[in-house]
């Protein structure tokens, strides 16, 4: 445990806003973040399946209601959004893969700059 970005940014939220933030992240479909991740070069995968351009339009518009559900949720929990810029697909698809990457405990030291332990996750002001 504590070993990926994802458990710095929700660390010390109630146990059930870290189940909801994993539950609209697993909603974003893992599986397809490679497949969004070819954007620049035109979707080869989803092509392949047979999508054209409608279809992977839809797609695209379905990630990017899932990447604003978890932003929203982090925000409704006080926390920075984890996608910068949730239209984005290609972009997303890229900070879904580096928040949830399995990562070394020295690498996590090195990319917050402490410790797990250490670490004291970014607090928003609460929305009124």
């Amino acid at each position: 445990m504590n070993d990926r970005p994802i458990d710095f940014y929700i660390k010390g939220l109630p146990f059930d806003d870290r189940q909801e933030i994993f539950k609209r992240m697993d909603a974003c479909l893992a599986g397809k973040m490679d497949k969004l991740m070819e954007k620049p070069v035109g979707y080869p995968t989803f092509r392949s399946l047979g999508y054209g351009e409608e279809e992977i339009a839809r797609q695209e518009a379905k990630s990017t209601a899932r990447f604003r559900a978890v932003n929203e949720y982090m925000h409704a929990c006080g926390r920075p959004g984890l996608f910068s810029e949730p239209e984005d697909t290609c972009q997303s698809a890229k900070e879904y893969v580096a928040v949830m990457a399995k990562t070394s405990k020295e690498a996590l030291q090195e990319r917050f700059g402490c410790t797990w332990e250490e670490y004291v996750p970014e607090v928003w002001p609460a929305k009124e």
